[in-house]
C-alpha cells in the first residue's frame, strides 16, 4: 500500500478474491417468521432479513410472494388451490 491506496498488485489479489469477478452471484432464500393476519410484523421480519443479507454481501434476496400481506394464496379471492392445476379454482356453487 502506497500513502494509504493499494496498488495495483493488492487490488489485483482483492478482484480476484471477489465471487463478482468469477461471474457468480451470492443469493439469499429468506424465509421469514410468519404471522397470519399481521402485516406489521411481517414488515419488521422481512426488513430484518434484508439487513441482515445486506450485511452478508448478497446481491440478490428472494422473499415468499404474499409474504407482506400475511395471507395465503387460499385466502385471496375466495378461491382454493387446486392440486395440479397449476392456478386458483374458484369454488363450485351447490
Amino acid at each position: 500500500m502506497v500513502f494509504g491506496r493499494a496498488t495495483d498488485g493488492e487490488r489485483n489479489v482483492e478482484q480476484f478474491f471477489s465471487l463478482y469477478s468469477h461471474d457468480f452471484l451470492r443469493i439469499g432464500a429468506c424465509v421469514p417468521r410468519a404471522q397470519v393476519a399481521a402485516p406489521d410484523f411481517a414488515v419488521a421480519e422481512t426488513l430484518h432479513l434484508a439487513g441482515r443479507g445486506s450485511d452478508d454481501g448478497c446481491a440478490v434476496m428472494l422473499f415468499p410472494e404474499l409474504g407482506l400481506s400475511s395471507y395465503a394464496i387460499d385466502e385471496i379471492g375466495g378461491g382454493k388451490v387446486g392440486h395440479g392445476s397449476g392456478g386458483i379454482v374458484q369454488p363450485r356453487a351447490e
